[in-house]
């Protein structure tokens, strides 16, 4: 196995009941220790569910216990956008990641690394820059709303499984970013935009498979991403969880039944 060090996304091999977590849950290593004559070498990996609270914490001593998901990222978000800036953020979750885990036990955790696999292969080829992965959800941010949808098109098309089936939410503003080692907190964003996003792609339904903001759907106009003539954008008012007001957003849908053959290239 790769070496494990900290900022890393494991899965769990070994279940621990006493905390509540299970085979395939999906943790960050915030912490590897040598051997002392009071503890042996090992981890602490924390599991936080999707609105960002802590699970759960444990220590790993026991490197067969865990299994790596991904590499360090390369280079920090904030190289990356260069400072706080307007980012498109997308939020992606497995459909029935509950009921498929269940049905395939341990064959769940490869499924998982190939989806995540997958979702990197494409991050990189539309430059965009990995922010974590929660259990089952990927985010990720792109420079533009049109790199983004080209994310979100071409990993509906190929999961990395084709059991895999996927929802999403775009949302396009300016996010506060952190590489704070004071704070404990590495490589990642806050703002409204972050919860934002969480925000509509919870409002999700499976007949949908991606929720745009208000202000993304702008951004795609104003960017003029004529290429995807072929999706269907319709507006919808809604009152999302925890927002003090109604707001638009765009439930999208294709028109056509099979990708047009123009399009064929976005994912080898």
């Amino acid at each position: 196995m790769d070496e494990i060090r900290e900022n890393d996304v494991v899965a769990l091999v070994t279940p621990r009941p006493e905390v509540g977590l299970k085979r395939g849950d999906v943790g960050n290593v915030i912490q590897v220790f040598d051997q002392t004559p009071e503890h042996p070498a090992g981890f602490i990996v924390e599991f936080v569910d999707k609105t960002g609270e802590v699970r759960a914490e444990t220590d790993i001593t026991d490197p067969s216990d865990i299994v790596k998901l991904r590499l360090n990222p390369r280079g920090t978000l904030e190289e990356w956008v260069g400072g706080s800036g307007l980012l498109a953020i997308v939020l992606t979750e497995v459909i029935g990641s509950t009921n498929l885990g269940r049905e395939l036990g341990d064959r769940w955790l490869d499924l998982l690394h190939t989806h995540f696999t997958k979702a990197r292969k494409i991050t990189n080829k539309y430059d965009g820059h990995e922010i974590k992965v929660i259990g089952d959800s990927y985010t990720v941010a792109f420079r533009t709303a049109a790199a983004a949808l080209d994310f979100v098109v071409a990993f509906n098309r190929n999961t990395g499984d084709e059991r895999i089936k996927i929802r999403a939410g775009l949302h396009v503003g300016t996010a506060r970013i952190i590489d704070d080692d004071i704070l404990g907190i590495d490589d990642d964003i806050l703002g409204i935009m972050v919860n934002y996003t969480e925000l509509v792609e919870r409002k999700e339904s499976l007949k949908f498979w991606l929720v745009l903001s208000n202000e993304a759907k702008r951004y795609l106009e104003l960017e003029k991403a004529t290429r995807y003539w072929w999706l269907d954008f319709m507006p919808e008012e809604v009152r999302l969880p925890g927002a003090p007001e109604s707001c638009q957003v765009w439930r999208v849908l294709p028109r056509l039944t099979q990708t047009p053959e123009t399009l064929e290239g976005l994912e080898d």
